[in-house]
């Protein structure tokens, strides 16, 4: 099994504004929360109205959607008995639902979340979400875990409209968990390894983690899943994280006022200068000169 102690934990609590009577959609709280064996649940950082003692339970006044991507745990509520949760599983909360879930302590889990209300969720939500059985087996699915990060870095950058937006891909994420609920479209044993590396490769872009890391994770000889990834992806493991790392250098250097030296220690090159040099082998250019690229490009379109 892999550690999840490098994990980077995110507890986003958003204002709300004039959007929620404009298109009938809220959402007021994102995060993602790796929780290791034997560590206390939920983690520091919660505001009051939201933070909760396992063994009380809680109740809230909006939806909430919880997504677990590693280990296991258990939900319960005043219209559900306890039930176990695994790796894989959605499941949602009511509003004014008395609740509670938290991982197996000896195990942990890794969960994605958001909160969410307004006229047209509540309304959505009412009809969809089965309140007596509200957990959804659905396999760990890449395209999912990638609105959900999406979703937690417009929180994060709180631009203009962007209440707007995160309740768009709040939409399409919960379209998708319906749909594959309904077609059961995680499919085999192997797709689902090779959905897990891939997400794998994402949590951990910041971290030394290599390809042998991954196989190990997802209990395969890394010749075997060098193998299956290629089939899967069409790539190396090797070149897919290579991308991954070339596309979130580009989104800090885009996005970010970061300089050079602190991107290059947040995704853990050995140096500034390799770092560099890196960028410029894979893209032709320098990161400076990317930078200041994108910034002539952005000032055409003022």
């Amino acid at each position: 099994m892999y550690s999840n102690r490098n994990k980077h934990n995110i507890i986003k609590y958003l204002p709300t504004n004039d959007n929620e009577n404009i298109w009938g959609i809220s959402i007021s709280s994102i995060g993602f929360q790796s929780i290791n064996p034997k560590e206390n649940y939920p983690l520091k950082g919660h505001s009051s109205k939201y933070t909760f003692n396992p063994e009380r339970g809680r109740i809230i006044d909006e939806f909430v959607m919880v997504y677990i991507t590693r280990g296991e745990g258990v939900f319960m509520s005043s219209d559900c008995p306890m039930q176990k949760i695994s790796e894989g599983d959605v499941f949602f909360v009511c509003p004014k639902q008395w609740h509670t879930h938290h991982p197996t302590f000896e195990v942990g889990w890794d969960e994605y979340y958001f909160t969410l209300g307004g006229p047209y969720f509540d309304n959505l939500l009412c009809k969809i979400v089965n309140r007596t059985n509200p957990i959804l087996h659905i396999g760990i699915n890449e395209i999912l875990i990638n609105h959900l990060n999406e979703m937690i870095d417009s929180a994060m950058a709180e631009k203009a409209g962007f209440q707007a937006l995160l309740g768009g891909t709040a939409l399409h994420i919960i379209s998708l968990v319906y749909s594959i609920n309904e077609t059961q479209d995680y499919r085999t044993e192997a797709i689902q390894k090779m959905q897990k590396a891939c997400m794998l490769m994402r949590e951990n872009i910041y971290e030394n983690f290599t390809p042998e890391d991954i196989a190990k994770s997802i209990n395969m000889s890394y010749s075997s899943f060098r193998k299956a990834f290629k089939k899967y992806a069409g790539i190396a493991p090797h070149q897919y994280m290579l991308q991954l790392k070339i596309s979130k250098i580009k989104e800090l250097l885009d996005s970010t006022e970061m300089s050079v030296q602190d991107i290059s220690s947040k995704l853990s090159f050995e140096s500034p200068d390799y770092f560099s040099y890196f960028f410029r082998k894979k893209t032709g250019v320098s990161p400076i000169s990317y930078r200041k690229h994108v910034e002539i490009q952005r000032n055409k379109n003022l």
